[in-house]
């Protein structure tokens, strides 16, 4: 089933709204009409869902992914379809579908689960040496010796 140009205005729309993005003052309308003007239409979806990924929540910033794609001339993304199902599954049945789904193009998706960079967790990192053994414990210890020292007289 393909999803129609308003369609997927309207799921962009309800994302906007759906996910609390600061909208600057003005209706999620205007903006997605806005885009709709310099954009294409089945990007605004796809864009806002990249925000969202990418904790991005200004519709500024969604402006700001679209204007990248638009100057690549092609949507590059870096969430999976599961990413974007768990999004889409709070919207209304009605404008539920597969935002990434192509009309016969080939666009590939940027950035596979490969490419993507963990920072090692805590207990991976080489902990710090005791204190003890640092050159700053046997400075503040001869400080201490020193000021107990001097007190004493």
């Amino acid at each position: 089933m393909s999803v129609t140009p308003e369609e997927q205005a309207e799921q962009a729309e309800a994302l906007l709204i759906h996910y609390s993005f600061d909208l600057g003052g003005k209706p999620a309308y205007q903006i997605v009409a806005n885009w709709t003007q310099n954009y294409e239409v089945s990007w605004l979806p796809l864009a806002i869902i990249e925000a969202l990924y990418l904790g991005r929540y200004k519709a500024i910033s969604v402006g700001q992914i679209l204007a990248h794609w638009k100057r690549r001339e092609e949507p590059v993304y870096h969430f999976n379809s599961e990413f974007e199902r768990l999004v889409s599954n709070n919207l209304p049945p009605h404008l539920t579908g597969n935002f990434t789904e192509k009309k016969g193009d080939s666009t590939a998706v940027e950035g596979s689960q490969n490419d993507v960079k963990i920072p090692p967790k805590k207990s991976d990192r080489t902990p710090p040496p005791p204190i003890h053994y640092s050159d700053f414990y046997e400075k503040l210890k001869s400080l201490l010796n020193v000021d107990l020292v001097s007190g004493q007289d």
